[in-house]
């Protein structure tokens, strides 16, 4: 059971970052006028829209990293924090369409790199060479990501002036080709984390959303942990759309959580860009196995990182 909600995690995190950046941006426009000047700040986030389903080919380029402060009492914890943790996903991404090549580095996994690939309602996740279909339910759609609804994403993150506060302007800036508004400001935990659990409910089955007893003590949780919360974002001066997203989090752990863990905090930032680009064409993988074979493929590999990381503990 641990291994079939890690595989869905897997493929759920990567398809939803995949049509959350997609939908970030959608006109192939840009205006060259403005420079560096600076523009209202509330006016720019005021003026954001949330593109329509279908938001034209996009290039898509999302990056997460996690770095473990302290010294961790657990072996396998150590093993995988000595470093920073990180997941980049890069490729196109057009409607319900998707070429994706993920990049996953966390301690004994170094450089791991694999596929993602979106037709309509159905997807295939690489993995160690292996392409595996993706689980569908009865309807025929992919439980793991692949029906994503792109509106209801986006209309989750899509306004970005219902969670930042403390707002400035940082200039001028081309995200690829798009002129935009840098904006920065401090987030507010409390809505960015309803945002983030609507975000998940569109990628997630019903029978597995939060509830709102689960929310409320998530919030108190995170609260307690996340110190400094800051986020920055990109738009299209000539679109409106948001081009570019950057969330930074530092979290301190103490107590005797931190006696027992040996963990005294975290950095974790995620940033998403998307910009347009070229119509795309995407292929069904050659050979691609059955999504019944998907957990024993990623279960093999994480089973041997665990055997290997077991067989060096004291």
């Amino acid at each position: 059971m641990l291994r079939r909600q890690r595989s869905r995690f897997i493929a759920s995190a990567l398809a939803a970052s995949a049509v959350l950046a997609a939908g970030c941006g959608s006109s192939s426009s840009s205006s060259g006028g403005n420079g560096g000047a600076t523009s209202d700040p509330k006016a720019v986030l005021a003026s954001i829209k949330v593109p329509a389903a279908n938001v034209g080919p996009q290039k898509v380029d999302v990056k997460m990293s996690v770095t473990v402060k302290g010294k961790p009492t657990s072996p396998q914890v150590a093993a995988f924090t000595s470093k920073p943790i990180t997941l980049s996903l890069t490729g196109s991404s057009e409607g319900k369409k998707a070429d994706l090549t993920y990049t996953v580095n966390a301690g004994p996994i170094s450089g791991f790199t694999g596929g993602l690939r979106v037709i309509d309602d159905k997807s295939w996740l690489e993995i160690g060479g292996t392409w595996y279909e993706l689980p569908t339910n009865t309807s025929g759609q992919a439980t793991s990501g692949a029906s994503v609804d792109p509106q209801k994403l986006l209309e989750a993150f899509g306004k970005p002036d219902q969670y930042l506060k403390d707002i400035t302007s940082a200039g001028s800036e081309k995200i690829g080709d798009v002129d935009s508004d840098h904006i920065k400001g401090n987030l507010d935990l409390a809505a960015f984390l309803e945002a983030s659990v609507k975000a998940a409910a569109t990628v997630q089955a019903s029978s597995s959303a939060i509830s709102d007893e689960q929310l409320a003590k998530a919030k108190v949780a995170i609260q307690q942990v996340v110190k400094k919360s800051t986020a920055e974002v990109w738009v299209g001066k000539s679109d409106k759309f948001i081009h570019k997203l950057s969330v930074d989090l530092t979290g301190e752990v103490t107590g005797d959580t931190q006696k027992q863990s040996g963990v005294d905090g975290f950095d974790a930032n995620i940033a998403i860009e998307s910009t347009p680009t070229t119509s795309i064409t995407v292929e069904v993988p050659a050979g691609a196995k059955p999504a019944s074979e998907l957990q024993q493929g990623l279960g093999g590999l994480l089973g041997g990182l665990s055997g290997s990381l077991g067989s060096t503990s004291p």
